[in-house]
């Protein structure tokens, strides 16, 4: 008999644009075609994706083509593609039927293996608040040979903060089901545990999308045999983030020497606000050796540069911009509008004040 292997992976977010960078968003989409690699080379039945494939959910037409041609790879080696949507790019399993993938919400599949000797029920769940999540669970019905069940959820257990999801709550639900292996999405960080005899498993993004991550990013394969899981983790191979205090021209000469080294590391550098002139000197020598970088300065107090670098991604910003306008300014208003044009296409600004002039008539 030859069991069953499914390769479970989750956050993509293809198509996100990291810092601006157009390098940055072919990282992602480097990533991806790994995670296409690594099931070809252990010869997977099926590719799981628990969620956020996409950064958002109207994803640039590049992602979506690049999506869809590893996702033909995959097929042409007899391997399926099945995934749920994440809250990233929730948008009725829409995108996922474009790209060629079974989206699986609210349904459940048999994947088989090659030999057709031994068989898998999979089910997923689309991101959705905990009591829809549980009224599906109940309605899902996934009883089968060594169920596995696809979400795109935070459980407090496993993400490091209070979360209204519980893997205990989870399990005494899942346990009528009989789940062996919860295939989840949502946190980025590598995480599992075992509740109530079911695998909780995330695998973590497959890049980088923010500084406080692990950059160590990997996949999941599962052999199932009818009756039971084994889970491995299998690397996947991301861009090294370079992160540096920059104290002196002496910390500025070492980066732009570790910033030319083979890899390519994307420089992420500090320096205090009242030494302008040490940023300034990275900016220009990086910028002459060609390097992706973001200098920043932080205050100089005790532990604001790890607030700094925790709260500088671009997207978390946005979404404070997003919380301001919609505090201080009235809906429906022409500054409501323009401004959230702007924060819906951070890097055209001038193309964006452009189209609103021109609408307006000015």
């Amino acid at each position: 008999m030859i069991p069953v292997k499914i390769l479970h992976t989750a956050d993509g977010h293809a198509g996100y644009r990291q810092y601006g960078f157009a390098q940055r968003e072919s990282d992602f989409y480097e990533a991806l075609r790994q995670v296409v690699e690594k099931a070809i080379e252990h010869k997977v039945d099926a590719i799981l994706i628990a969620g956020d494939l996409f950064d958002s959910t109207k994803p640039p037409a590049l992602a979506v083509r690049v999506v869809q041609g590893l996702v033909k790879i995959a097929n042409q080696h007899h391997i399926r593609v099945l995934g749920i949507d994440g809250n990233h790019d929730c948008c009725d399993s829409n995108w996922l039927r474009i790209c060629g993938i079974e989206p699986l919400d609210g349904i459940r599949v048999l994947i088989e293996s090659r030999d057709q000797s031994c068989g898998v029920m999979v089910g997923g769940i689309n991101a959705t608040r905990q009591l829809e999540f549980f009224r599906k669970v109940e309605a899902l019905k996934l009883q089968g040979p060594t169920p596995i069940l696809a979400i795109h959820q935070a459980v407090s257990e496993l993400s490091g903060f209070p979360s209204d999801f519980t893997a205990l709550h989870m399990a005494t639900a899942f346990k009528p089901l009989g789940v062996q292996y919860c295939a989840m999405g949502d946190i980025h960080q590598r995480g599992r545990t075992i509740v109530g005899g079911c695998w909780f498993v995330y695998p973590g993004s497959t890049e980088v999308n923010d500084t406080s991550e692990d950059g160590d990013k990997s996949v999941e394969i599962l052999t199932c045999d009818g009756q039971s899981v084994q889970v491995d983790t299998v690397p996947i191979k991301t861009r090294r983030f370079l992160i540096k205090t920059l104290e002196s021209d002496a910390d500025v000469d070492s980066v732009v020497l570790q910033a030319n080294e083979p890899d390519k590391p994307f420089i992420l550098g500090w320096y205090r606000a009242d030494k302008r002139d040490i940023g300034k000197r990275a900016e220009a020598l990086l910028a002459q050796a060609g390097c992706m970088f973001r200098i920043m300065p932080f205050s100089g107090q005790q532990g604001s540069q790890e607030i700094a670098q925790k709260t500088f991604e671009r997207k978390g910003a946005m979404l404070q911009l997003t919380d301001a306008v919609t505090t201080f300014f009235e809906e429906n208003t022409v500054e409501f509008q323009l401004v959230f044009q702007f924060l819906g296409n951070p890097d055209n600004a001038k193309e964006v004040a452009r189209q609103y002039v021109k609408e307006k008539g000015a």
